[in-house]
């Protein structure tokens, strides 16, 4: 199974696969609240935070410190919120999360809030044409 990064905006890019979330997890477990946050909620709006406590983040694992750098990229391009999904719902330890359920997470966003639609048309339009997805 593969693991992505979406935000307010939609896809950001592909994350790991589940082996890889796990060492990702493992390495960097006690690093600080934001990154324990973003683990344990699939989800966090403390964007300046998960930046701050990747900074310096290393393993010997080859894999695990290329998805560490992996990570590091993706945050830095998220808007609002960072979101951990598998594509079927939000990485919370629920077998899936509703559609519902994600937008209440979008709607505490300001910017999500004042305008959803703008937004929705957005997803859908990536949706259509995978070209538009974020660089």
């Amino acid at each position: 199974m593969t693991y992505y990064i979406y935000d307010v905006n939609g896809y950001v890019g592909d994350l790991a696969s589940s082996r890889g979330l796990y060492g990702l997890k493992e390495a960097l477990q006690g690093r600080g609240g934001a990154l324990e946050e973003l683990f344990e909620n699939g989800c966090i709006e403390d964007i300046n935070g998960v930046i701050a406590e990747l900074k310096g983040a290393k393993n010997k694992n080859t894999d695990v410190a290329k998805t560490i750098c992996n990570l590091r990229a993706l945050v830095k391009r998220c808007d609002s919120i960072i979101i951990i999904t598998d594509g079927v719902g939000l990485d919370d330890g629920t077998p899936e999360t509703t559609d519902a359920e994600i937008e209440a997470h979008l709607m505490r966003i300001p910017a999500y809030a004042a305008n959803p639609e703008k937004y929705r048309v957005m997803e859908r339009e990536m949706r259509k044409n995978p070209a538009n997805k974020k660089k």
